[in-house]
């Protein structure tokens, strides 16, 4: 049977394989470029095949997805039998997703008056963008009004973080984030970043740390634990990692062990968070409960 309200979002959020299909979401690959000029999406290879193309190619860049891909995703979806489409995306401060997400939308609804596609800002990416587009399935799997499903999803947009661990500087550095002497004081006193994205959608540096990534990682879940212990244990916590399971495995562990709480099995980031992040980065994705309940 045809599914009338549907949620999409975009592959910037970590799903296990086959857990986009199993809540009903439908997922839209966005783009990578690579040093030559070529483009391919991140649904078109393996997590491994990426790795390895990096290594071959070098570091690539995103670019998103642009209004025409917007705009087949739509109209494939009301052809199987849409007519509402939540449509959450990536944290709108960070890239032009939600952008182009918008502009088809205002297109169609336009084109349609019996159409109704609206567009949330996660405030998100990777783990916690996707504890919010989870929220939203949720909201629609049981039932709850298409209007409610959108205040669900902006709900959780508001109650996500996100704690990211670099292994080293080289993509941020290379991708143009950390520039000059900046780069050069950074690299020599061994400093690493402990990196967050919190309600306002926006990436911060939470702490700089001198050591090693272990060190760091060490540090966000002691960080985690500090946040539990002033707001009470989070509604839903997982990790996420880049290539290296082991080291999502490891965190997973450190965080069950400090707070007695059930975690999520680590979930694979993706070839978008890779980018900027390179093999072997870290996450703690979390959210809190939810302040409106439907």
């Amino acid at each position: 049977m045809a599914r009338e309200v549907v949620v999409a979002t975009d592959s910037a959020a970590s799903f296990a394989p086959n857990e986009a299909e199993r809540m009903g979401v439908a997922k839209l690959p966005l783009h990578i470029v690579w040093p030559n000029g070529s483009q391919t999406t991140d649904a078109e290879m393996s997590p491994e095949d990426f790795y390895k193309k990096m290594l071959r190619e070098g570091i690539p860049t995103t670019s998103g997805a642009n209004v025409s891909d917007f705009l087949d995703l739509y109209r494939n979806l009301i052809a199987a039998g849409a007519k509402k489409i939540l449509s959450i995306h990536v944290s709108g401060i960070k890239s032009m997703v939600l952008a182009s997400a918008r502009i088809a939308a205002e297109m169609l609804n336009e084109a349609d008056p019996n159409l109704h596609i609206q567009t949330v800002d996660s405030r998100a990416v990777s783990g916690s963008q996707l504890y919010v587009v989870e929220a939203a399935a949720a909201a629609v799997a049981r039932g709850a009004s298409f209007e409610e499903s959108a205040l669900v999803a902006e709900a959780a947009s508001k109650n996500v973080e996100l704690y990211i661990t670099l292994p080293n500087l080289e993509h941020v550095i290379r991708g143009g984030r950390l520039k000059g002497a900046s780069a050069i004081l950074a690299s020599a006193l061994r400093i690493l970043p402990l990196i967050s994205m919190q309600e306002d959608g926006d990436l911060h540096i939470t702490q700089k740390i001198r050591g090693d990534a272990a060190k760091v990682r060490g540090r966000m879940v002691e960080v985690v634990e500090s946040l539990a212990d002033q707001n009470g244990l989070p509604e839903r916590i997982g990790v996420i990692y880049t290539q290296i399971k082991d080291l999502g495995d490891e965190v997973r562990e450190a965080i069950k062990a400090r707070l007695n709480i059930a975690v999520d099995e680590p979930r694979e980031a993706g070839s978008v968070l890779a980018v900027h992040a390179g093999p072997g980065a870290t996450g703690i994705a979390l959210r809190w409960k939810l302040h409106e309940t439907i």
